[in-house]
């Protein structure tokens, strides 16, 4: 008989009960699929941190101790104020001759401004190999295998030897006094190539790893080519991947080779000038040649063409002895390079006029390429600084705002603009525009016109226009100019041009 007691709803307990066991095998299930997870994060292959087959005492353990992992191709040297020396150093005193002596060691910045040490680069030319070794140690109380190794430059190989005990000291010792000197082998290693990264070269490992025993030691040697332009860096940096013997997960060690390609010549400054020459004067100016990638360059000059060379001359003196490491010290003080290994002055001298030849008047231009080993450096070739200056004459142009100029004011592409500009020549001096010449832009439209001539002076009316919408017009630039010749004469009067095109 059912009991009356309205107090408790009937069948309460038995509600309870269900809803308990539910919960608990709920939990019990989520613990079970969380367990189960971290048991397949944990060993599934390529999950966790260790993967299936890893030792844990292997994996934790150091293996390979790289003892230089970066190479520091130059000695430290402490910088100094610039100042001192000054780069025109001049000949040796008491008219002697410098006796040549072994070129002084590399130097290096042993500090930026921010006093962190710098790491400088090796210069070398396009088309150049090489390698450098760095040494290892395996720490471990077992055997490790180096298997391959990753790099993004096709310009990188890897190979790997073990070396004994003693010559791996005398190795490091060679390497602590002279960082930048191959090491010298009694016997070459037996050396063991070594495949690049599967994900890299999409074509499996199957070379055999190097074994390394316990305590052993060794060499990893990364050879390069250099197969960039000059003035880029050669991004030699590989990782080299090595495992415990037996296990399956890899370490690395990534070993970095400064590199920076550059060509074999080199120049300061990059803009060399002789002010104004008036008839008949002559001028001097000067700059520093060297090389950061050879000792000498005993077969270079500037090609001079022959329309050029009876009015500018170029003469050499090459620095020697104690004049070179001055003028090392005094480029790496002013952070002009700090890599020189041989250095030379050279000296333009420009003459107005000479047998019948002048410079044209008004500001004039030259660069010239330079030559060494009896041909042109570089594919471009490789042009010198420009030498710059202004010859005055006989022929005047506009008044002292113009400054021998013609200056536009700012103007649009769509509207154009146009300038006028006198000039004024003696009475015998008659001037005709020249067409499609070089030195003028292709996109402006040139007039000249007499106003007056008398018997000691006539002037002269010089409009340029630059139309409307002119096809490939932009903001003048040296040395863009007007050119006009003197008529019955070869030569000619530039005239620059200055002006912006707003947007």
């Amino acid at each position: 008989m059912q009991s009356n007691d309205g107090s408790k709803p009937v069948g309460s307990k038995p509600v309870a009960a269900a809803s308990t066991t539910r919960y608990v095998v709920f939990v019990l299930a989520l613990m079970a699929i969380v367990s189960g997870l971290a048991w397949v994060m944990q060993y599934l292959p390529g999950r966790g941190p260790k993967g299936i087959g890893a030792n844990p005492n292997k994996a934790d353990k150091k293996l390979l101790v790289f003892e230089r992992p970066i190479v520091r191709w130059h000695k430290k040297m402490e910088t100094k104020q610039p100042g001192g020396i000054g780069v025109d150093l001049g000949p040796p005193k008491d008219g002697e001759k410098p006796k040549a002596v072994d070129q002084p060691k590399d130097l290096a910045r042993a500090a930026d401004d921010t006093g962190k040490e710098e790491i400088l680069p090796k210069d070398v030319e396009f088309g150049d190999e090489g390698h450098y070794d760095f040494l290892f140690k395996n720490v471990a109380d077992l055997d490790v295998e180096i298997v391959y190794f990753t790099s993004t430059c096709g310009c990188t190989k890897v190979k790997a030897a073990t070396v004994s005990a003693a010559e791996w000291s005398a190795f490091d010792k060679a390497q602590k006094d002279n960082p930048a000197e191959p090491l010298k082998y009694s016997k070459e290693p037996a050396w063991t190539e070594m495949a690049q990264n599967e994900r890299i070269s999409g074509k499996p490992v199957t070379q055999p790893p190097l074994v390394v025993k316990a305590q052993e030691s060794g060499v990893v040697r990364i050879e390069w080519h250099a197969n960039k332009g000059a003035g880029q860096p050669l991004p030699v940096g590989p990782l080299v991947h090595f495992r415990a013997a037996g296990d399956t997960t890899t370490k690395d060690q990534a070993l970095q080779v400064p590199i920076q390609i550059q060509h074999p010549i080199l120049f300061h400054p990059q803009r060399i000038g002789v002010g104004s020459l008036g008839e008949g004067k002559s001028a001097t100016t000067q700059f520093i040649v060297w090389s950061s990638t050879r000792k000498s360059l005993d077969k270079f000059k500037l090609a001079v063409p022959d329309q050029d060379a009876a009015l500018f001359t170029v003469t050499t003196y090459a620095f020697l002895g104690k004049e070179l490491a001055a003028q090392q010290e005094e480029m790496f003080n002013k952070k002009i390079a700090p890599n020189v290994l041989c250095a030379y002055r050279v000296t333009v001298t420009v003459l107005e006029s000479k047998d019948g030849k002048r410079i044209e008047q008004g500001t004039f231009y030259r660069r010239w390429p330079f030559m060494l080993d009896g041909k042109t450096t570089g594919d471009p070739p490789l042009f010198g600084p420009e030498v710059v200056g202004r010859v005055t004459g006989d022929i005047t142009v506009g008044g002292s705002d113009d400054q021998g100029k013609i200056k536009f004011k700012s103007f649009k592409k769509e509207t154009g603009a146009s300038h006028e500009v006198e000039l004024a020549t003696e009475g015998a001096v008659a001037l005709q525009t020249v067409d499609r010449h070089p030195g003028q832009p292709t996109w402006i439209d040139v007039k000249l016109t007499r106003k007056a001539k008398d018997a000691l002076r006539t002037t002269w009316l010089l409009e340029v226009t630059v139309p409307p919408n002119a096809r490939d017009a932009r903001s003048f630039v040296e040395p863009d100019a007007v050119v006009l010749r003197i008529v019955g004469t070869q030569r000619v009067v530039r005239i620059p041009i200055e002006g912006h095109i707003s947007q």
